[in-house]
């Protein structure tokens, strides 16, 4: 099937999202059915060469250069090796654990694989978190908001699809990020402004602090939600919308 990998991944990402559904709605079956549909993602991984990449109808693999697109939607194979949003702690594993996959997100944005302009690699600056290395999200934020988004014509580096680009800015300036947009939780990068407000239905209010954020302090010291500390680097949605405060406290050292 043309852009194989592309569709495997994606549709993996599909099932689970419409597994969610199936578990509210009682669909045992349906539920179970589906979950085991999104762990199609590991069909593509070939371990030996540590990339999702494209099978002959026999199984056997077909190697891809850096550049190559084949088997995969607009990018290369760097551009989807990140992309199972619905099981981080399991992509880890299979990538031979958190040291191994830390170093192969270094690769990608040192080696200048990150393509920013594409909306599949998105969310790869956050994965950093479940590495426990979030300074590493916390210094890419910054450096991204600021190299992708200029006020000029071309002030938008790629093509806004159904406004993600925006939406990354946006979610990433006041710090957090859904990486996983289903999961109803928001993983904490390193906040851009010193101060958002958003009103929310029934009267209620968000607010957004990052106390002392300047050129020099771009990491984060702590984080509270309504006064307490955040844990788990991620905040969830159906909290933020009953109104509260996120407070950032920022520092120059990591």
């Amino acid at each position: 099937t043309a852009e194989s990998v592309s569709r495997t991944l994606e549709y993996a990402y599909d099932d689970w999202c419409v597994a969610q559904m199936a578990k509210d709605l009682g669909k045992t079956e349906d539920y179970n059915r589906l979950m085991q549909f999104s762990q199609n993602y590991r069909n593509q991984y070939n371990a030996e060469k540590g990339f999702f990449l494209p099978r002959n109808y026999d199984g056997s693999w077909i190697d891809l250069d850096d550049h190559s697109r084949h088997g995969l939607t607009e990018g290369s194979k760097w551009t989807y090796l990140f992309c199972v949003l619905q099981d981080i702690p399991g992509m880890i594993d299979m990538m031979g654990g958190e040291k191994a996959f830390s170093a192969k997100l270094d690769r990608n944005f040192e080696e200048d694989h990150y393509r920013h302009d594409n909306e599949p690699g998105h969310h790869y600056i956050y994965l950093y978190n479940y590495c426990n290395e979030p300074w590493k999200t916390q210094e890419l934020a910054r450096k991204h908001v600021r190299i992708n988004y200029k006020n000029s014509p071309d002030g938008v580096n790629g093509n806004d699809d159904c406004g993600q680009m925006s939406a990354w800015y946006l979610f990433s300036a006041m710090g957090f990020y859904p990486v996983n947009p289903i999961g109803g939780e928001y993983i904490l990068g390193a906040p851009q402004v010193e101060e958002v407000t958003i009103s929310l239905p029934n009267d209620k209010t968000f607010t957004m602090q990052a106390k002392g954020l300047s050129h020099e302090n771009k990491y984060v010291k702590s984080v509270t939600w309504n006064g307490k500390p955040v844990e788990n680097f991620r905040i969830h949605h159906s909290e933020i919308m009953k109104g509260g405060e996120l407070v950032f406290v920022m520092t120059d050292k990591y």
